[in-house]
């Protein structure tokens, strides 16, 4: 999740801001900042789940309804223009 884009700014004007987002929207959210540029995080929690006659790996939202972001206050326009 962690990459390099010419689109991040400089650390000396952006900072953490923790954005709440609509329960179990958060991937879809992480996923549209990330087509405007601006980078995001939602800490996974993956685990193993066991059905009947299956089993799965499930992947989780460690806090539920939160995206942390990584912008600066010019850019709030673009990243409430999310729906969620």
């Amino acid at each position: 999740m962690l990459s390099n884009s010419n689109k991040m700014q400089t650390p000396e004007s952006s900072y953490w801001y923790a954005l709440r987002v609509k329960a179990r929207s958060e991937k879809w959210v992480q996923d549209r900042l990330e087509k405007l540029g601006i980078f995001s995080y939602v800490p996974i929690n993956e685990y193993t789940r066991m059905y009947a006659r299956k089993i799965r790996k499930v992947a989780k939202p460690l806090i539920t309804g939160y995206v942390f972001v990584f912008s600066n206050q010019k850019r709030f326009s673009e990243i409430f223009q999310i729906p969620y």
